[in-house]
Parts: C-alpha cells; sequence; structure tokens
C-alpha cells in the first residue's frame, strides 16, 4: 500500500520514467511528474496542474470518474486500457493503473501501449534467420524504427534515424515511380487504417535488388497511430524470360522507368496500359488510369476523332501528332506522341511514346515574339561575327536603306559601316573584348560607294556570347536629325549674336553665364569679364526675388558711356541636365518710358483699365486652362477607364478620330486629352463648331480668303486649318457640314493641301483632325446627306463617349468636382451633400447629360443657405426630356383630348356620330366642359 502523503509527490516521482498523476476526487489532477508530461506531449509537468483527468482520458467521463472512486478502497487498485488525449490533439493508447491513497488522494500509473509494439530481441533474431527486416512508425511521436536486416536491405549503412536523412538516401537509390507508388500506400494507410503489399527496386553498389514491402497500419476509434511491416528480397529462380534471356519483370521495368509517356489504347477508347511515368506525369494512381476512356486525359478525343484516328493508324501503321493532355491538378499540356500501330492475337492496339512539348512551344513563341521585336525596333540592329561578317539585319534597316537581306547578311560591316576616329572593326573588336560595350558616332552607307547616300549615325556595340560562338550586337540610331539640330543651334548661337535685344543667361545662383554682344558693347570689357560674377553687378537695381517671382520687369543699365538705358526684360526659366537657367531677354525701352513720363497723367486712367483688362484675361486664362484640364475628366468607371484608356493609345499617333456621343457627354474634353497626350501639345489646338457657323461663312472660317473674294472680304484672312499648322483642329458637330464643303475636307486629310477662298495659292499644313458629332453619321450616308468616302476617312479610329446614365458611379465625384468649383467661385462653404439627393440623382436619367449635372449642381450652389447642399431635381422639366414634349396640367390634357374629339367628329356633339358618344360623356356634361374649357364649337365644324 502506497501511503506517501501528497507534499512528498515530486521526492517519490520527479525523477522515475514511470508516468504519474496525483488526483483528487473531483478530478483534478494536483501533482504530474516528467515522464506524464512527455507522454502528454508538453514541456513542463506544470502544464498538466490543475486540469482534469476525466477528458484527459478520452474515453472517461465526470460520472464514470466518481463511479470508479467509489468501487475502490483504500491501498487497492484497478488498471484499464483507454487513449490519452495528446496536446497535438491526438490519442494515444495507454494502459491506466489506479490506486487509492486516502479518502481524498488518488494515484495514477500510466504505461504507453505503444511501446509494446517496438519489436524485442526475439523479434530481431527471427528477423535476422528470414533474412527480413520490420519497420514500426509511430504516428503520435512522428517516431521511424528499422531493424538492422531491413536497413541493410534498404541500402541505410549509417544508424541514424531522422526521417529527411533516411527518405534522402532512399530517393538516392530508389526510381521514381516506386518512390511515388510506396508513398502514395503509405499516405493511404495514414490517413485510413489497412494493409499493403508492393515492390521496388534498390539500386546499390552490388547492384539491382528487388524488395518486396508489407505493411498494416492499425488505428484506434478517431485515427491511426501506428504502422508496422516488413521488407524482403525477392529471389525467383523461375522467372519469366523473353527473348535475349531478358527476364520479363526486366522488361515491364524498363517501361515503367522510360522516360516517355506510354500509352496502350483500344479502339473502344479503352486505355489498356499505362506506364508509371506516364501516371506520375499526369498526376494520378496508375490503376485509376488503366481501362477507362482515353478522352478522359484527352478532352479532344471524341468518338468522331476516335474513328478517324483508327482509320488512319490501320492505313499508315504508325505516324506523329500533337495533342492535348489535362492533368489532375486540370493543367493542359501539348504532347508530341509517336503513335505505332501493334496487333496481339485478334486484339488492336495504338501504341504511343509521347512527351510534353509545352515548354518547347513556349520556347518557339519567344523565339519569334524576340525575332518579331527585333525587326520593328526602332533602331537599325545588326549581328556581326569576330571577323567582321553581317549575320543578320533586322527589316527596321532593310527598310531604310532599301536593300535585300541577301545585300547585307554575309558581306563585311565595313562595307556598311564608316568607323570614326580612324578605327576599323577589328580595333573596336579588341576593345570589345576588354570592355565588353562600345559606343561612338559612325555612318551608315548604302548604294553605290561614290555616289551612295550616306547618313551619321550613333553606334552602340555590345559583345554576346551564346556560350558557343561570341558576337557583336551593333545598334544604330540615325542622327539625321540630330545633326540638323546642331546646325540649327549654331544658327541660332549666330542669331543671339546679332540680336537687337540684350540677351543676358544666368546660373541657378543668379551668376552671369552669358551675355550676347549687344550687351558686351553698351557696358565694354570682355565676356570673360563678366562671367561669373553677380548679376546685380551688371544690373545693380534688380533684386534677386525679382528674378524668382517675376516674369517681366523694368530695370536700367549704366553704359560705360555714363547713359542710363532702361530695359523691359522678359523672364524664362529652363531645366537642362537637371540645372536650372534663367534667360533674361530686354527691349530697350528708353525712348517709350520718356514718351510715358510725358504721357502718364492724360493717359492714367487707360492704363488702369488696360491693367484691369490683362488681370481679367490672365483670370480667364487659368479658367480655361483649368476647366479643360486633362486632369478634370473626373471618373472612377471602369466604363469610362476603358474610354481614357482608347484616348491613350491614339494620342501619341497622327490617326483621325472620331468622337461620338449625346450632347453633353464632354466630347470637347475628350479632344482636347487628344491634344494635351499627343506630341503636337506645344502647338495650337483650333476649335470650330461647326453647327454654329453660317453656311455661308463655313468655308472661310475654315480654309481662309483673300482680299476681295466676297463682299465685306477687306483683308487675307488666314483659315482654322492654317493657324491648326503642327496643332491639332477639332471639327465639332461635323454632322452640319455642308456637302459642298465635305469633299474640301476630305481632299484636306488626304493630301494635306486647299486653297483659300478666291485664292489660287495652293497651301500644304501638317494637322491631325479630331472630329465630335451626335448625329448617326452611317445613317446619314445612306440618306445621301453626309458623304461615304469622307465617313471612312474620319471613322479610323471611333471613340464612343458614353452618357452620363450608363456611368452612375460617376454622379457622386462629378457633383463633389462641380461643388467645390462653384463654391469657390460663389465665396460659399459647402462642407456636405445631401445623400437622399444623391441617391435621386443616382437614379435619374439625364437626358443633357454631364451639362445638365452641372447645371443642376450650379443652380443648387446659387440658392443654397447652408453648409449641406441639397440638389432638387425639377420633375416637370424632368418629364419634359423624358417625353420630349412639355407635361399638361390636368385641365389643359382635358381640353386637348375634348378638342381632339371635335376634330374627328367635324364638330360634332350630340347624336351617335357625336363627340359625346366618342368620348363616352353625357351630352350636357360634355358642353359644361366645353363652356368651362372656352371651347368653342364652330372652330371645328367642317
Amino acid at each position: 500500500m502506497i501511503t506517501t502523503a501528497p507534499t512528498n509527490f515530486n521526492v517519490f516521482f520527479s525523477r522515475l520514467s514511470v508516468a504519474a498523476l496525483l488526483v483528487n476526487e473531483r478530478g483534478e489532477i494536483l501533482e504530474a511528474n516528467g515522464a506524464a508530461a512527455r507522454l502528454h506531449g508538453v514541456d513542463v509537468a506544470s502544464d498538466l496542474k490543475g486540469g482534469g483527468w476525466p477528458g484527459l482520458d478520452a474515453q472517461l467521463t465526470l460520472i464514470q470518474w466518481k463511479k470508479r472512486w467509489k468501487q475502490i478502497e483504500t491501498g487497492k487498485s484497478i488498471t484499464y486500457d483507454t487513449d490519452l488525449l495528446t496536446a497535438g490533439e491526438l490519442l494515444r493508447p495507454i494502459n491506466v493503473e489506479m490506486v487509492k491513497l486516502s479518502p481524498e488522494l488518488m494515484l495514477l500509473r500510466l504505461e504507453d501501449r505503444l511501446v509494446r509494439f517496438s519489436a524485442g530481441q526475439q523479434l530481431e533474431q527471427l528477423s535476422q534467420a528470414a533474412q527480413a527486416g520490420y519497420f514500426f512508425y509511430n504516428f503520435i511521436d512522428r517516431e521511424l524504427e528499422l531493424s538492422p536486416v531491413a536497413r541493410k536491405l534498404l541500402g541505410l549503412v549509417d544508424e541514424g534515424t531522422a526521417i529527411e536523412d533516411i527518405l534522402k538516401t532512399l530517393k538516392a537509390t530508389t526510381s521514381n515511380s516506386d518512390r511515388q507508388r510506396v508513398r502514395q500506400r503509405f499516405r493511404e494507410l495514414i490517413s485510413e487504417e489497412g494493409s499493403f503489399s508492393e515492390s521496388i527496386h534498390i539500386e546499390l553498389p552490388e547492384g539491382t535488388k528487388s524488395l518486396q514491402v508489407t505493411g498494416r497500419s492499425v488505428a484506434n476509434e478517431l485515427h491511426v497511430t501506428h504502422l508496422l511491416g516488413m521488407v524482403r528480397e525477392i529471389r525467383s529462380s523461375a522467372a519469366v524470360m523473353i527473348d535475349g534471356g531478358i527476364p520479363q519483370e526486366l522488361a515491364r521495368f524498363s517501361i515503367d522507368e522510360a522516360r516517355d509517356m506510354i500509352f496502350w489504347t483500344r479502339p473502344d477508347g479503352d486505355m489498356a496500359f499505362v506506364n508509371q511515368s506516364a501516371a506520375d506525369y499526369l498526376g494520378y494512381d496508375r490503376k485509376k488510369l488503366e481501362g477507362r476512356q482515353v478522352n478522359f486525359i484527352a478532352p479532344d478525343f471524341t468518338d468522331s476523332t476516335q474513328k478517324l484516328f483508327w482509320k488512319r493508324l490501320r492505313r499508315e501503321r504508325a505516324f506523329e501528332l500533337e495533342y492535348d493532355l489535362v492533368t489532375k491538378s486540370r493543367k493542359v499540356i501539348r504532347i508530341s506522341g509517336v503513335i505505332n500501330y501493334l496487333r496481339f492475337g485478334d486484339q488492336e492496339y495504338a501504341c504511343s511514346f509521347c512527351r510534353d512539348i509545352t515548354e518547347k512551344q513556349a520556347t518557339d513563341q519567344r523565339r519569334v515574339l524576340a525575332e518579331t521585336t527585333v525587326n520593328n525596333a526602332k533602331e537599325y540592329i545588326l549581328y556581326v561575327d569576330r571577323g567582321g561578317l553581317v549575320l543578320y539585319a533586322n527589316q527596321t534597316l532593310l527598310d531604310r536603306t532599301g536593300l535585300e537581306r541577301s545585300d547585307i547578311e554575309q558581306s563585311h560591316v565595313e562595307s556598311l559601316l564608316e568607323f570614326s576616329h580612324k578605327k576599323d572593326y577589328e580595333q573596336i573588336w579588341s576593345f570589345l573584348s576588354a570592355e565588353r560595350k562600345y559606343q561612338g558616332e559612325m555612318k551608315l552607307r548604302f548604294g553605290e560607294k561614290d555616289s551612295g547616300q550616306v547618313i551619321p549615325v550613333s553606334a552602340k556595340i555590345d559583345l554576346v556570347d551564346d556560350g558557343e560562338n561570341v558576337y557583336s550586337c551593333i545598334y544604330l540610331t540615325d542622327w539625321s536629325k540630330k545633326k540638323n539640330r546642331d546646325a540649327i543651334i549654331g544658327l541660332s548661337g549666330l542669331a543671339l549674336e546679332q540680336a537687337d535685344e540684350a540677351i543676358i543667361w544666368l546660373e541657378e545662383d543668379l551668376s552671369l553665364r552669358y551675355l550676347n554682344a549687344k550687351v558686351i558693347q553698351l557696358v565694354g570689357g570682355k565676356p570673360e569679364k563678366w562671367i561669373g560674377q553677380d548679376v546685380r553687378e551688371l544690373l545693380p537695381e534688380l533684386k534677386g526675388k525679382t528674378i524668382l517671382e517675376e516674369n517681366s520687369f523694368e530695370v536700367r543699365l549704366e553704359t560705360k558711356t555714363g547713359e542710363t538705358i532702361y530695359f523691359d526684360f522678359s523672364r524664362t526659366e529652363l531645366e537642362q541636365d537637371g540645372r536650372h537657367y534663367y534667360v533674361l531677354t530686354g527691349r530697350d525701352v528708353s525712348e517709350r518710358l520718356r514718351a510715358e513720363n510725358k504721357l502718364r497723367k492724360a493717359y492714367s486712367e487707360i492704363q488702369e483699365l488696360k491693367e484691369r483688362l490683362q488681370d481679367e484675361n490672365i483670370s480667364l486664362r487659368e479658367q480655361a486652362e483649368e476647366q479643360y484640364s486633362l486632369d478634370n475628366i473626373v471618373t472612377i468607371s471602369p466604363k469610362y477607364r476603358k474610354v481614357l484608356h482608347q484616348i491613350s493609345q491614339v494620342a501619341d499617333v497622327d490617326t483621325t478620330v472620331l468622337i461620338t456621343g449625346e450632347t453633353g457627354t464632354g466630347k470637347e474634353l475628350l479632344a482636347r486629352a487628344v491634344h494635351k497626350l499627343s506630341d503636337r501639345v506645344d502647338d495650337p489646338l483650333i476649335k470650330v463648331n461647326c453647327a454654329a457657323l453660317p453656311e455661308n461663312l463655313i468655308e472661310s472660317e475654315l480654309f481662309g480668303h483673300e482680299k476681295g473674294a466676297f463682299t465685306g472680304a477687306n483683308a487675307r484672312k488666314k483659315g482654322r486649318f492654317e493657324l491648326a499648322h503642327r496643332g491639332t483642329i477639332f471639327l465639332d458637330e461635323i454632322g452640319e457640314l455642308p456637302l459642298d464643303l465635305q469633299s474640301k475636307l476630305l481632299r484636306v486629310l488626304q493630301e494635306g493641301e486647299f486653297e483659300r477662298l478666291g485664292g489660287t495659292e495652293t497651301i500644304k499644313v501638317d494637322v491631325r483632325l479630331v472630329a465630335a458629332t451626335n448625329r448617326n453619321l452611317a445613317k446619314m450616308v445612306a440618306k445621301r446627306r453626309f458623304r461615304e468616302d469622307l465617313y471612312y476617312r474620319l471613322n479610323v479610329f471611333p471613340i464612343v463617349n458614353i452618357p452620363l446614365r450608363e456611368r452612375p458611379e460617376d454622379i457622386e465625384p462629378l457633383v463633389k468636382y462641380f461643388v467645390q468649383r462653384f463654391a469657390k467661385q460663389q465665396g460659399k462653404q459647402i462642407t456636405d451633400i445631401s445623400g437622399s439627393d444623391l441617391k435621386k440623382l443616382q437614379r435619374y436619367s439625364f437626358p443633357g447629360n454631364i451639362r445638365e449635372l452641372e447645371n443642376l449642381v450650379e443652380r443648387a450652389v446659387v440658392l443654397s443657405n447652408s453648409e449641406v447642399l441639397r440638389i432638387e431635381i425639377d420633375h416637370r422639366h424632368k418629364a419634359e426630356k423624358e417625353l420630349g414634349k412639355p407635361f399638361l396640367a390636368f385641365e389643359e390634357m382635358q381640353r386637348q383630348h375634348i378638342i381632339s374629339a371635335l376634330k374627328k367628329t367635324g364638330g360634332r356633339i350630340t347624336g351617335e356620330e357625336g363627340a359625346g358618344r366618342l368620348l363616352e360623356l353625357n351630352d350636357r356634361t360634355l358642353m359644361s366642359k366645353m363652356r368651362k374649357l372656352k371651347i368653342a364649337k364652330r372652330d371645328y365644324i367642317e
């Protein structure tokens, strides 16, 4: 009998390997030793204290515990088998011995039943005698035990037990198909109780062994607890042999381990055989594929396809075929298969040897894309070998030179290029070998050697090593335009020196960088004297703040002769290579200032009005810029972002754009966006509203006129197309353009030329056209109200500007934008917008689109007297818009209806043919209503 007091529990049990717990009558664990903690899967024994034994014992309830407490007398014990719930939520089979120490305490001794399954000395002796090894896997503790014989058979020479190390060794000695097959069986056994038997092959230094692996898993009511099995070598002297003395097993092993996927299929579509490589590649168990229809993995093999397939196979006996297979994970792979016809007895088979060519196809596609990219590159590209032989020239170079590929490739590079600085290709190659890159100027020569064309190019040469050969890749950029720009810059410098204006360049710190000849002539000395000096040494009265903040200013200059000259300077800020410069261009305004001083008093009022007008013009320009800024296209709609994506696609090319859409959708904003995103942004955007111009003036407005061309033409006038030269012209409402002018517009679009009204000189222009209309031009073409050839010339890149009702999600951001703008203009503080009014707006169809919404918001801001904006919709106005006619009051509607009846009956009121019968009204009632509504019968008598 154990009578140890609870306080001595640690003294007696803490170091024992036997798991022990001290529990009270309520089932609470008062003490636990380290062995009990390890059995439960926790780090320290104290983690168990305070818990309940019922529940930790997965099969014991609190009621059963109390019954057993009463059954056991002090000093007696009972034992039973149960499952211990571990910290990992797994059930460990254990044996429990319960000993009652006192009326208040119970001692529990726990024994791990999994240990009983571990092999002992006798089992090992049997294993040695039978040369059959055993293995044991404890699923609870993730421990694997292998007997010495099993380790020897599997080629595991060390004594390590780490599962990762064992699997690493087996990966090197077993085939992938065997390994995958056995792994799949182990997974099945660990998830559900069962048994298995598989044969595998082990590659060892002394040769290949065939092993038989058998096993069985054991489970409790919830999960598998352990797995045990045997490993033995297969030694059959009666192995089946085929021709040449090769074992049949070896032949099957070779087929399974072949790199190719091998399928044997019958004419009915059944897969009679699938090798292990195919099963592994497709992710299936081979047994689940064999016997299935081939369209299970090859969906394109329908019944009709199968018939054609076998008809061809019987005729040709063998052929190659590409098709798609679908893996278990639903991945589609492209297969190249060699199909052979086999007949074994009365059975026909299609034996297919297949390989995955998905990556090869992708590689081929990448190669084609690379070639296409190189051929369409803006640069001229050459590949040249070590000896200077041209191996490849891209299409851009061929198009520019007009040469055939045969004229360039296999010729020497020096027949095309004149190298700079007296270098030849050999010298450049030596430099490339050391530095890998070379850059310089060259000349590209084509045509006859003496009379051919030569253009300057910038050359960038890279050394390319593909692992087998080394080449030079030469990128050539046409510098013809750059040379022209250099010449223009030279001429510009000459113009600066000869200019009548005083021109001064300043560094960012306001030191002098350049003074033209006009300034040097006035102040004297050489330019070197002034360069680097502060600008205030030259212009003492000029302040740095003035230069930084003002675009124009007047300042006086003291000349070397003591004369004072006043200059009106304009300031321009430039940035070049990350550095800022200021350019001051000054006109001599001394005479003007002297005249102004004499007349200043007389014209002071005019000057004030002039300054006010200038301020208003500046304000108007800023408002216009703000209103039509590209950023003012407010949208969160995915539909409208597609429209903006079209704008970005077409902006940087000169393609004609036709913008269609309802009135008020903002077609002009899109036209301005096209212009702002194009290379023509620095040149003018000219707008013409074809509907707003009188028909007799529109030709003069578009193309200009000569003096005397018509009555009132007192001087020559340039047309809008001339003003838009190098820029963009926007023809709004182009559907209103008269037919006789459409042919002239077509000529401008096709030829880029026209004559002024009343003139004979042909004027050429470079103009990009953007047109807009809310009309259906295709229907107008069908009705012969619009030229068909002009329509197709305009409709190169159509953009449909979707109405507001199709993007209701944009209503809220548009309302907020308009509220902010109009509140700022009117000096009002509006912090919020009525949510109910916003919802009403989002349900409204907006026949007038964004323009109607803008007007609604502006009116609401004008009427608003609070910080929360209310936006009311005029429902009468809404009805008029939606119905296309005024909404009639009830009496007016009655009046119109009675008049219609009187018109139909010729003014007759009574009788069978009268209006009373038609309206189903008493005759007297009808006449009473007519008097009330002031309808006279005589007005409708025929």
